[in-house]
């Protein structure tokens, strides 16, 4: 089973770091169990998307961390 992830959240955590480190944390419970669940953002109106080069970035840093992540404990 996966963490469900809204795609709000990608845009909550660009710029807000608490938002950021419990994306990663579900990003890589996600990974270490190999489920993954993705929806729209439920939000009306909704949340304005990030530019191409707000992406670029957001990934970069989001990969960094979920990959120095610890594991998650069961």
């Amino acid at each position: 089973m996966s963490v469900p992830i809204s795609d709000c959240r990608f845009f909550l955590a660009f710029a807000d770091p608490v938002a950021f480190d419990a994306l990663v944390k579900d990003l890589k419970f996600n990974q270490v169990w190999g489920a993954y669940t993705q929806f729209p953002c439920p939000h009306d109106p909704k949340h304005p998307e990030l530019t191409p080069e707000q992406v670029t970035d957001l990934h970069a840093r989001l990969s960094a961390a979920v990959k120095a992540a610890p594991e998650p404990k069961v």
